[in-house]
């Protein structure tokens, strides 16, 4: 295939992947309306949740830089107080977003095989690794923003449970919600209880934990920053709000312990009326400003399992806490603006394309096989506060208990 075929095929597959029900695709804004940055990069809106970063110029390297200006702080002088000596410095935060090349290929038997089918086998090929991509797009940022891979295992999860596979496939390491950010369900305070109560059976989510959630954004000295979706041509946009992702349990114990649900429901259908974005399709529910929706292949672990959690150090050690007997836990996500960055590198000569795809026979022409390439990587937002403390951006975690369910 010649240079500028590729890159057309590249433009098509790039626009294919981009109407994938995934979360990534949910979570970037409507379209989305790029912004140039003086680096040559282009980005998306920084008001959505993931921040989309397309590396499109002849550029070179293997990772990507997020900056933040933090907040003055300090107090003002007053009257005819001494002004020279008492200026504020203009301090910021750096975060890195690392990329690598992915590559998945398939391979099928051609001839006496398709005869037997009595379809053409070698047009699978694209349509299967497309929704490879997205599914697997689709674990590592769910990974990425939860903070953890989980143990629960399913036929059709790909991410590995641990160990040097895994980190390979994530490119950016998997990091624990820090300890500001990590709220649990119920009266819990802790998953062993070094911080509280320790989580119980009884420690389900419920109406009374959306409000935790609020209140815990509400108080904090640098809270996540609320998201929306920009108005286009098409959509009327939406006022400041956060997002959730829980479990399909979380979900069920939610309805189950709420007197409001079907108002909770009509909340989220009022809320995004008008605005024809995949976010607001579906089942969703709102509660204190939280648009709450599921998410597919559930972070959860069982009893007697250990879970990485952050402590309240400025490093934000990872320490790892072990699931009391008769309790099986399951985590739900909190979202503002800018909780993960998503970056593509160029994986076609002069940074004309983010994706390669192509095929072959071989065996003396007896299979044909097919690949696609693809440079990516996804990692959740954390930065140095002006105090030096480690944050993530934005992004909040709540640990439940689903037993009984």
């Amino acid at each position: 295939m010649g240079d500028s075929r590729q890159v057309l095929a590249d433009r098509i597959i790039f626009n294919d992947l981009l109407r994938q029900n995934s979360l990534p695709n949910l979570l970037t804004s409507d379209a989305p309306t790029m912004i140039t940055a003086q680096d040559g990069k282009k980005q998306t809106a920084s008001t959505a949740p993931i921040v989309q970063i397309n590396d499109l110029a002849k550029t070179h390297g293997n990772q990507v830089n997020v900056s933040i200006i933090h907040d003055l702080s300090e107090a003002p002088s007053m009257g005819i107080d001494e002004r020279e000596g008492h200026e504020e410095d203009i301090s910021s935060g750096n975060f890195e977003v690392k990329i690598d090349q992915y590559h998945k290929s398939t391979k099928v038997a051609v001839m006496m095989e398709q005869q037997k089918v009595g379809y053409n086998k070698k047009k699978l090929g694209r349509p299967l690794l497309a929704t490879y991509h997205g599914k697997l797009t689709n674990e590592i940022c769910i990974a990425q923003l939860a903070g953890a891979r989980g143990t629960q295992t399913a036929t059709d999860r790909i991410l590995p449970l641990a160990g040097a596979e895994l980190n390979k496939i994530m490119v950016n390491p998997i990091t624990a919600p820090t300890f500001d950010r990590m709220i649990y369900a119920g009266d819990a305070g802790s998953i062993d209880g070094t911080t509280g109560s320790a989580i119980v059976a009884g420690d389900t989510f419920g109406p009374a934990d959306t409000r935790k959630i609020k209140q815990a954004i509400e108080l904090s000295p640098h809270p996540i920053q609320p998201c929306s979706f920009a108005q286009t041509a098409d959509t009327a946009g939406t006022d400041p709000m956060y997002v959730s992702f829980i479990t399909p349990k979380m979900w069920t114990t939610f309805e189950a312990n709420s007197t409001e649900f079907q108002k909770n429901i009509a909340n989220a259908l009022t809320r995004t009326k008008g605005f024809n974005h995949p976010l607001f399709q579906g089942e969703m529910f709102m509660k204190d400003n939280i648009l709450f929706k599921k998410y597919g292949h559930s972070i959860g672990w069982e009893a007697g399992e250990t879970i990485p959690v952050a402590t309240d150090s400025d490093a934000a050690t990872e320490v790892g806490q072990v699931v009391p007997a008769g309790v099986a836990v399951e985590r739900g996500i909190v979202l503002g603006g800018q909780a993960l960055a998503m970056a593509y590198g160029s994986v076609l000569p002069g940074g004309k394309g983010n994706f390669k795809m192509d095929g072959e026979l071989y065996d003396m022409n007896a299979r044909w096989r097919q690949w696609m390439d693809w440079i990516m990587g996804l990692a959740k937002i954390r930065f140095e506060d002006s105090a030096g403390k480690t944050q993530d951006y934005g992004v909040m975690a709540i640990d439940c208990s689903v037993t009984g369910v």
